[in-house]
């Protein structure tokens, strides 16, 4: 289990790291990055990545819009 819902945003398929809330599995994640460049590198540019694509106040206003949108058809149907 990750903490507090950490992974919605963090995911290690774009090269971060979830760990469990442990301190011997977060030691060997950031073991993992120091000693591993690739690896380091990877979980950066993943990083930056996700935010440049993700945190954008264009991204932010489309998913308002469709929250509010999706708002507006269930107070319709009602």
């Amino acid at each position: 289990d990750d903490a507090g819902g950490l992974g919605e945003y963090v995911s290690d398929a774009n090269g971060g790291r979830v760990v469990p809330v442990e301190v011997a599995a977060l030691a060997t994640a950031v073991s993992e990055l120091n000693d591993d460049r690739a690896i380091w590198e990877r979980a950066s540019r993943g990083g930056f990545e996700a935010v440049v694509g993700n945190h954008t106040p264009a991204a932010y206003a489309e998913r308002l819009e469709g929250v509010y949108a999706e708002a507006a058809a269930r107070a319709a149907a009602r």
